[in-house]
């Protein structure tokens, strides 16, 4: 796979989508102009004597400011969304549940997710984030979160960190140091605050629909010949005119927002395939996705608010592809293994490790008749038979930590004769 192109091409459909966001935005505000315009000329004592004049239709300062206005509404908006997740990625995973694992920690799995995660960070020139694991959640998902690369965090699933394979956690969390670094979270977090911002807009079309038809109901018939009652009911149009193209609105931005959601996961599984060179793993981690019955859909309540954040689609399956989070999952397998024939029974995944079924390291020693004392306790695992073989005959002396680094810069014989035995091997 060309994923220098593909990642091209992801880029430049993203930036499409987010101008057709900002259009979307600006046909909105036209509509707002238009409704108030139209209102404008039935309040007041001029329309008795000179009837209805829709003139101010074509007021460019009233277009201005009704435009300007619902620009102002819609990024304070924004900006308060905004605060409200200032803590940046830990924030977003202690929302999901996640817990901090230890840089220290001794758990085999936690230690291949914290290796694989320094690695990816190594071949992508950044610091090495927090990680956290939603503890329960046996589907295979993972997401990034952050505003910047100082604050970013990795959180991945359970279930991901003990049935993938090391190369298949690796696409994974290779997938998921794209998002950082393209900086998909910031360009979500605009997203998620300008629909915020239309749905502050149709938050205030309720209000005024309710102050306009209620203060219209209560006025007397000769207040409202006075024209009172027109100004009341000139508010409460205005407000159900604010609720239905803000509610427009909300529906145009979300379909949006998926489109930029999908375009940015094609563009993080190309990234991906960079820093690891091993499209394999992806498709493995995607393959067992789609032969899990839960696949990547979680049972956190708060799945629906970052669900354009994870790895897979962390929701049910949506019945109109356009308005899905995540592309189909059988074509991002395609983009990376066109072979594949879309058949997942024979997908096979990994064993769950348990302390239990661990060969104990001094049944080992028994085992080979070998007194080494110390070593198999602390590499947790029997050593390569030609090692073995040479402490037996004598040409290894395994002895105390000192003694090891005693014998570091200064090789004996015994030394080079044990390398020249290791190569051959």
């Amino acid at each position: 796979m060309d994923f220098f192109e593909r990642q091209h091409q992801a880029k430049k459909k993203t930036g499409y989508l987010v101008f057709l966001f900002g259009i979307a935005v600006l046909l909105i505000s036209l509509l707002n102009f238009l409704i108030i315009a139209a209102v404008i000329p039935l309040v007041g004592e001029e329309r008795k004597r000179e009837g209805l004049d829709f003139s101010t239709l074509q007021d460019p300062m009233l277009a201005m400011y009704v435009v300007l206005g619902t620009f102002v509404v819609i990024s304070l908006a924004g900006l308060y969304r905004k605060s409200q997740l200032s803590d940046g990625g830990s924030s977003i995973a202690a929302m999901m549940g996640g817990r901090l694992v230890n840089m220290a920690t001794t758990d085999p799995d936690e230690r291949k997710l914290m290796n694989v995660v320094e690695e990816m960070a190594i071949a992508s020139s950044v610091a090495v984030p927090e990680v956290y694991v939603m503890e329960g959640e046996e589907a295979i998902n993972a997401f990034a979160a952050g505003y910047t690369l100082d604050d970013a965090v990795i959180g991945v699933t359970e279930g991901c960190m003990r049935k993938l394979s090391r190369d298949e956690l690796q696409g994974v969390i290779a997938h998921e140091f794209s998002h950082i670094l393209n900086q998909d979270m910031k360009l979500n977090l605009r997203l998620v605050a300008v629909v915020f911002g239309l749905i502050s807009l149709a938050v205030i079309g309720r209000v005024l629909l309710r102050i306009g038809f209620y203060s219209s109901h209560g006025r007397s018939r000769r207040s409202s010949e006075n024209g009172g009652g027109g100004g009341a009911l000139a508010i409460g149009i205005i407000g159900l005119g604010l609720m239905a193209t803000s509610g427009l609105g909300i529906l145009m931005g979300n379909l949006i927002k998926s489109a930029v959601s999908r375009q940015r996961e094609y563009l993080a599984d190309s990234s991906a395939v960079q820093y690891t060179r091993n499209p394999e793993g992806l498709a493995g981690a995607l393959k067992k996705i789609g032969a899990m019955a839960t696949g990547s859909r979680l049972l956190t309540p708060h799945a629906e608010e970052a669900s354009h954040m994870f790895f897979g689609n962390g929701m049910r399956e949506s019945w109109f592809s356009f308005a899905a989070t995540h592309p189909p999952l059988l074509d991002r397998i395609l983009l990376l293994e066109p072979s594949f024939d879309g058949d997942f029974s024979g997908v096979k995944f990994e064993e769950r490790r348990s302390s239990a079924a661990k060969p104990d390291s001094k049944a080992r020693r028994t085992q080979a008749g070998i007194p080494i004392p110390g070593v198999g306790d602390a590499l947790g695992q029997a050593l390569p038979p030609v090692i073995m073989g040479l402490a037996a005959a004598g040409q290894v002396q395994v002895g105390s930590a000192a003694a090891v680094a005693d014998s570091i810069g200064n090789p004996t014989q015994q030394h080079i004769d044990f390398a020249a035995a290791l190569l051959a091997s």
